[in-house]
């Protein structure tokens, strides 16, 4: 019931948002003598006129801004499987937006006139003489069969309703979804994904596999010849401490270039698909900078995006700096014009988690506001790979 009356919300805003093309052609055809009989109840010719407005405007990037998340969040079932990154094509979009403002005007107009002829058809035989005076003749006319009239106009309503909900959920991945160009896109660049993972993991086996075998031959000589032995034992133990070593640098170089994206880069274009406007500049090589410092480093850039989203405007700026012995990043936004919040002005615990992450690394953090901006500055120090 809860995904019928989504579905159904959604139609009824279809039909709100026809009203402005159909003003617009009521007072166009107005001006040239048309007869027009109102908002509610428009001529046809107007309502006919406003649909290739409606088609033309669909063509406008911000039609399917406006689609995407209304058709994910109301029309749940495929629709919930469209990927807002993809482009997808004006004329599909502007295909779905006709025929959601289209389909979504007739079943709001049903809503508002199917109930009140429901009550009056049901309640007629009850009311009796006391409602004739309000009765519409095509009621009286309808004669003892005037409350299943009634039922069958409520199920008509829910049952177009139900319909043209299930109707445009099916379509809205058709329609909204990638486009062919997109699918190829995408299909290459996984396909690529996977033979550079697989390029990766011979690598892996060729160098990691081979050094385990020497570290188990090693290992092998040593415990053979300890008692008897000494000296070889521990030349043996110094061999395998640097074959773990250079394996342990050769695993953390792959599982590094294993990442699909740099990680910092990666919720930048989180940010913007969400809407932000961010503007970043990454200078260095992200992949350099050591796993553990690099997890902290994007828990802090998560935390500032965060903040300069929920308490500040845009645009955002992210500056990332990666040097041979350490990482710096700053954060920047313009503060918003109401005067900052209690939680704003001393930090909060998301400033005080991200100071407290750079200063288990040994770095630091600088937050505050200067000049009507928010700025925050860390410095991670680290020591590059071998």
């Amino acid at each position: 019931m809860r995904l019928v009356g989504r579905r159904w919300l959604h139609q009824i805003i279809g039909g709100a948002l026809i009203m402005p093309y159909v003003l617009l052609m009521q007072v166009v055809l107005e001006v040239n003598g048309s007869l027009v009989r109102g908002v509610l109840n428009p001529d046809p010719i107007v309502y006919g006129a406003a649909l290739p407005l409606v088609a033309v405007t669909g063509f406008l990037p911000v039609i399917r801004a406006i689609e995407l998340p209304t058709a994910r969040a109301l029309l749940g079932g495929p629709a919930q499987g469209i990927d807002p990154a993809a482009r997808g094509s004006r004329a599909r979009t502007a295909l779905f937006w006709l025929v959601h403002l289209l389909l979504g005007s007739i079943v709001a107009g049903m809503t508002l006139a199917v109930p009140p002829a429901v009550v009056l058809l049901v309640l007629s035989p009850l009311t009796g003489d006391l409602g004739r005076s309000v009765r519409p003749e095509w009621i009286a006319a309808l004669g003892p069969a005037r409350p299943l009239a009634g039922i069958a106009l409520a199920a008509l309503l829910v049952g177009a309703a139900v319909g043209v909900g299930a109707l445009l959920a099916r379509l809205a991945p058709v329609l909204l979804g990638p486009s062919p160009a997109d699918r190829i896109a995408a299909l290459r660049r996984t396909t690529e994904q996977l033979a550079d993972r697989n390029r990766l993991a011979r690598d892996l086996h060729d160098s990691v596999g081979h050094t385990l075998s020497v570290v188990m031959v090693q290992a092998g000589a040593a415990a053979r010849v300890l008692d008897t032995d000494p000296a070889f034992t521990r030349t043996a133990l110094g061999h395998i401490e640097e074959a773990a070593r250079a394996a342990q640098a050769e695993l953390d170089h792959v599982l590094g270039l294993l990442r699909d994206t740099p990680r910092v880069v990666h919720l930048v274009e989180s940010a913007r698909r969400s809407g932000v406007e961010v503007v970043a500049e990454v200078d260095g090589d992200e992949s350099r900078v050591p796993a553990p410092t690099a997890h902290e480093l994007q828990q802090v850039a998560r935390e500032a995006l965060t903040n300069a989203i929920r308490h500040g405007r845009g645009p955002v700026t992210l500056h990332l700096v990666v040097r041979a012995a350490h990482a710096t990043l700053t954060v920047e936004n313009p503060m918003p014009d109401e005067p900052p919040s209690r939680t704003r002005r001393d930090g909060g615990r998301g400033l005080l988690g991200v100071r407290e992450r750079a200063a288990s690394l040994g770095g630091r953090v600088e937050a505050g506001a200067s000049q009507g901006r928010w700025r925050l500055h860390a410095v991670f120090p680290y020591e590059e790979k071998p």
